[in-house]
C-alpha cells in the first residue's frame, strides 16, 4: 500500500512537471512572439523618420531647385530676345527715294560692281551678325563705305572694309603700326566694326542715328538731337527730324545705306544681279589657266619707246578713272571733304 502511494505521487510529480514544462514552453514562445512584434513595430518607428527625413530631404531638395529656377525663368524673361529684324528699308522717305534712284540708274554699273564683291565677305559678316542679334541690313555699310574692298585706303588714312581711322582702330582693340595693319583683316575689322555700332545702337536707340554717328561721330548725333528733340536718345523717325542739323555727308549717308539694303534686298525688281555667292565670287576670281608665252620680235629702239609712253598714259588714265569711279559709288559727293569731317569730329586729337 505505501509503496504505490509513493509511484502514485512520483507519477503526479512528473506529469505536473511536463505541464508546467509545456506551459513554460508557451510562455516562451508567446514572449518570443512579443518581443518579435515588439522589434518589428520599433524597425518601423526607427524607419519612418528615415523616410520622413528623405521625404524631407527630398521636398528641401525641389524647392531649392524651384528657387534656382525661378530667378533663370525670370532672367530668361527679363532678357531681350535677339532679333535679325533688318531696318526699316521700305520707308517712305525723298531721301531715300533719291538714292534708290540713283543707285539703279545712273550708279548701277558701280554698285553691280560691289555686288560682284559681295558673296565673298558677306557670309562671314552675317554670321557674326547672327551672333551678336545685329540686323543684316547692317553689312551693306559695308559696302557704301569700302564697295567690300578690304585693302580700301582714303587719303585721310581710313583702311579697310570698314574704313577704320586709326585711332578708331586701336579704341576697338586693333593693332596699327611696326609693320602691322589689322584694318585690312577683314574678320578682325568686322568684328571691331560691329562692336562699335552695337555700342552707337546702345547709346542713341536706333540703328538710323547710330549709322548716323558711325559717319559722323557719336558727338555730332548728341548734340543735333539735344537742339531738335531735347534729348540724347530717339529713334528711327527723329534721324529724319535731326538730319538738316548732320553733316552734308551723313545726310546722303543713312539714306544711302537704306537704299542700298532696299535694292540688295530684291535685285530683280531694279535690274541689278543678285549678290555672288561666295563660291562664285571665288570662281569668278581664280586664275585663267596660263598661257604660251608670245616669241618676242626683235624691233629698233624707236619702234619700242613710242609703244611704252603709250602704255604709261593708259595706265595713268586707268588709275585716274578707278579713282574717281570709286569717290562716286562711295559718297557720291566728295571722299575728301567726308573723310575730313569725320576723321576730324570721331577723333579731335590724334
Amino acid at each position: 500500500m505505501g509503496s504505490v502511494s509513493a509511484d502514485r505521487r512520483r507519477t503526479v510529480a512528473s506529469i505536473a512537471l511536463a505541464a508546467s514544462t509545456v506551459v513554460a514552453g508557451m510562455c516562451a514562445v508567446g514572449v518570443g512572439l512579443e518581443h518579435a512584434q515588439y522589434i518589428s513595430s520599433a524597425a518601423v518607428v526607427a524607419a519612418s523618420p528615415s523616410r520622413q527625413l528623405a521625404s524631407s530631404e527630398k521636398a528641401s531638395n525641389g524647392s531649392k531647385a524651384a528657387s534656382r529656377a525661378a530667378p533663370a525663368a525670370a532672367a530668361a524673361v527679363a532678357r531681350p530676345v535677339a532679333t535679325t529684324a533688318g531696318l526699316d528699308i521700305n520707308i517712305s522717305n525723298a531721301h531715300v527715294d533719291k538714292w534708290v534712284n540713283r543707285l539703279a540708274t545712273s550708279l548701277k554699273g558701280e554698285l553691280q560692281k560691289s555686288f560682284s564683291r559681295m558673296g565673298q565677305y558677306a557670309g562671314m559678316i552675317t554670321t557674326k551678325l547672327d551672333k551678336r542679334g545685329m540686323p543684316h541690313d547692317l553689312t551693306y555699310l559695308a559696302m557704301i563705305e569700302s564697295e567690300f574692298n578690304p585693302n580700301a585706303r582714303s587719303h585721310v588714312g581710313a583702311v579697310g572694309l570698314w574704313q577704320f581711322m586709326s585711332g578708331t582702330a586701336r579704341r576697338f582693340g586693333l593693332k596699327v603700326g611696326h609693320g602691322v595693319d589689322e584694318r585690312k583683316d577683314p574678320d578682325a575689322e568686322t568684328d571691331a566694326a560691329l562692336t562699335y555700332l552695337s555700342d552707337l545702337h546702345k547709346r542713341f536707340g536706333s540703328w538710323y542715328l547710330a549709322a548716323a554717328a558711325y559717319n559722323s561721330g557719336e558727338g555730332t548725333v548728341e548734340r543735333a538731337l539735344k537742339r531738335v528733340t531735347g534729348r540724347t536718345t530717339g529713334t528711327d523717325a527723329d534721324f529724319f527730324k535731326i538730319l538738316p542739323d548732320l553733316p552734308r555727308e551723313t545726310q546722303d549717308y543713312v539714306p544711302k545705306l537704306i537704299a542700298t539694303a532696299r535694292i540688295g534686298n530684291d535685285p530683280e525688281a531694279y535690274g541689278v544681279i543678285p549678290p555672288a555667292t561666295s563660291q562664285e565670287t571665288a570662281a569668278s576670281t581664280s586664275p585663267a589657266p596660263s598661257r604660251p608665252a608670245a616669241a618676242k620680235v626683235p624691233s629698233t629702239r624707236a619702234s619700242t619707246v613710242k609703244p611704252a609712253v603709250a602704255v604709261r598714259k593708259s595706265v595713268k588714265r586707268a588709275t585716274v578713272s578707278r579713282h574717281v569711279s570709286h569717290r562716286v559709288v562711295r559718297h557720291h559727293t566728295t571722299v575728301h571733304s567726308r573723310r575730313t569731317v569725320h576723321s576730324k569730329r570721331r577723333h579731335p586729337a590724334r
